[in-house]
Protein backbone atom coordinates (compact mmCIF):
# COMPACT_ATOMS: atom_id res chain seq x y z
CA UNK A 1 0.00 0.00 0.00
CA UNK A 2 1.38 3.43 -0.95
CA UNK A 3 0.67 6.67 0.87
CA UNK A 4 0.89 10.14 -0.61
CA UNK A 5 3.55 11.68 1.61
CA UNK A 6 3.52 15.02 -0.23
CA UNK A 7 0.14 16.10 1.18
CA UNK A 8 -0.16 16.85 4.87
CA UNK A 9 -3.53 16.21 6.49
CA UNK A 10 -3.85 19.84 7.62
CA UNK A 11 -3.54 21.23 4.09
CA UNK A 12 -7.26 20.77 3.46
CA UNK A 13 -8.60 24.20 2.48
CA UNK A 14 -11.22 25.54 4.89
CA UNK A 15 -13.09 28.76 4.32
CA UNK A 16 -14.32 31.06 7.05
CA UNK A 17 -18.07 31.44 7.41
CA UNK A 18 -19.08 34.95 6.34
CA UNK A 19 -22.73 35.84 6.91
CA UNK A 20 -22.23 39.49 5.99
CA UNK A 21 -23.23 42.24 8.40
CA UNK A 22 -26.05 40.47 10.19
CA UNK A 23 -26.63 40.71 13.95
CA UNK A 24 -28.78 37.67 14.77
CA UNK A 25 -30.04 36.85 18.27
CA UNK A 26 -30.96 33.25 17.37
CA UNK A 27 -28.86 31.00 15.13
CA UNK A 28 -30.35 27.76 13.83
CA UNK A 29 -27.84 25.25 12.49
CA UNK A 30 -29.18 22.41 10.35
CA UNK A 31 -28.59 20.44 7.18
CA UNK A 32 -30.39 21.42 3.96
CA UNK A 33 -34.13 21.03 4.54
CA UNK A 34 -37.18 20.21 2.49
CA UNK A 35 -39.85 22.92 2.34
CA UNK A 36 -42.04 21.27 5.00
CA UNK A 37 -39.15 21.02 7.49
CA UNK A 38 -38.24 24.68 6.86
CA UNK A 39 -41.91 25.61 7.40
CA UNK A 40 -41.75 23.74 10.73
CA UNK A 41 -38.81 25.94 11.83
CA UNK A 42 -40.67 29.07 10.69
CA UNK A 43 -43.69 28.02 12.78
CA UNK A 44 -41.40 27.46 15.72
CA UNK A 45 -39.95 30.99 15.43
CA UNK A 46 -43.47 32.44 15.23
CA UNK A 47 -44.72 30.37 18.19
CA UNK A 48 -41.89 31.65 20.38
CA UNK A 49 -42.63 35.24 19.35
CA UNK A 50 -39.18 35.74 17.85
CA UNK A 51 -38.71 38.01 14.86
CA UNK A 52 -37.48 36.37 11.67
CA UNK A 53 -35.11 39.36 11.35
CA UNK A 54 -33.41 38.21 14.55
CA UNK A 55 -32.95 34.61 13.35
CA UNK A 56 -30.21 33.30 11.10
CA UNK A 57 -30.00 29.85 9.50
CA UNK A 58 -26.68 28.12 8.93
CA UNK A 59 -27.08 25.32 6.40
CA UNK A 60 -24.46 22.79 7.46
CA UNK A 61 -22.81 20.61 4.80
CA UNK A 62 -20.80 17.62 6.04
CA UNK A 63 -18.74 17.65 2.83
CA UNK A 64 -17.78 21.33 2.92
CA UNK A 65 -15.59 22.19 5.94
CA UNK A 66 -16.14 25.74 7.13
CA UNK A 67 -14.44 27.69 9.93
CA UNK A 68 -17.15 29.17 12.21
CA UNK A 69 -15.07 30.36 15.19
CA UNK A 70 -15.11 34.05 14.28
CA UNK A 71 -18.88 33.92 13.71
CA UNK A 72 -19.50 32.93 17.34
CA UNK A 73 -17.92 36.22 18.47
CA UNK A 74 -20.92 38.23 17.20
CA UNK A 75 -22.21 39.89 20.37
CA UNK A 76 -25.89 39.83 19.37
CA UNK A 77 -26.06 36.01 19.42
CA UNK A 78 -28.02 34.84 22.47
CA UNK A 79 -29.16 31.35 21.43
CA UNK A 80 -27.74 28.72 19.07
CA UNK A 81 -29.97 25.75 18.28
CA UNK A 82 -28.29 22.84 16.52
CA UNK A 83 -30.76 20.58 14.73
CA UNK A 84 -29.07 17.23 14.19
CA UNK A 85 -25.63 18.84 13.77
CA UNK A 86 -22.94 18.11 16.33
CA UNK A 87 -21.76 21.30 18.03
CA UNK A 88 -18.08 20.40 17.75
CA UNK A 89 -18.40 20.40 13.93
CA UNK A 90 -19.34 24.10 14.01
CA UNK A 91 -16.43 25.25 16.15
CA UNK A 92 -17.93 24.76 19.61
CA UNK A 93 -15.57 22.21 21.20
CA UNK A 94 -17.42 21.73 24.47
CA UNK A 95 -19.41 19.03 26.16
CA UNK A 96 -23.12 19.76 25.71
CA UNK A 97 -26.26 17.82 26.53
CA UNK A 98 -29.06 17.37 23.99
CA UNK A 99 -32.41 18.97 24.84
CA UNK A 100 -30.85 21.18 27.47
CA UNK A 101 -29.68 24.80 27.47
CA UNK A 102 -25.89 24.82 27.78
CA UNK A 103 -24.37 28.14 28.89
CA UNK A 104 -21.38 29.17 26.77
CA UNK A 105 -20.89 32.55 28.41
CA UNK A 106 -22.12 35.03 25.84
CA UNK A 107 -24.85 32.73 24.48
CA UNK A 108 -26.79 29.52 25.15
CA UNK A 109 -26.46 26.36 23.07
CA UNK A 110 -29.47 24.07 22.63
CA UNK A 111 -28.63 20.87 20.72
CA UNK A 112 -31.52 18.73 19.52
CA UNK A 113 -32.61 16.36 16.76
CA UNK A 114 -33.27 17.27 13.13
CA UNK A 115 -36.42 19.27 12.28
CA UNK A 116 -37.82 16.22 10.48
CA UNK A 117 -37.51 14.09 13.61
CA UNK A 118 -38.93 16.86 15.82
CA UNK A 119 -41.92 17.40 13.52
CA UNK A 120 -42.79 13.70 13.63
CA UNK A 121 -42.64 13.37 17.42
CA UNK A 122 -45.19 15.01 19.70
CA UNK A 123 -42.97 14.20 22.69
CA UNK A 124 -39.90 15.93 21.21
CA UNK A 125 -41.95 18.95 20.09
CA UNK A 126 -43.26 19.26 23.64
CA UNK A 127 -39.74 18.97 25.04
CA UNK A 128 -38.26 21.73 22.89
CA UNK A 129 -41.34 23.92 23.47
CA UNK A 130 -41.07 23.60 27.25
CA UNK A 131 -37.32 24.16 27.23
CA UNK A 132 -37.35 27.29 25.07
CA UNK A 133 -40.77 28.92 25.66
CA UNK A 134 -39.38 31.23 28.34
CA UNK A 135 -36.27 32.19 26.39
CA UNK A 136 -36.77 35.91 25.78
CA UNK A 137 -35.06 37.64 22.88
CA UNK A 138 -34.68 41.33 23.53
CA UNK A 139 -35.51 43.26 20.34
CA UNK A 140 -32.57 44.84 18.53
CA UNK A 141 -32.72 48.63 18.79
Amino acid sequence: MLFNTGTRHYDIPVTAYDPGHIQPAVVMVHHALAADAMAFLDKMVTAYGWSTDQCHHIIFDDNNPVYYNSFWKIKSIKLVITFGVSWHLIGLPIHATNYQLNNLGSFQLYPCDSPEKLASSKELKGKIWNDLKNFIIVPIS
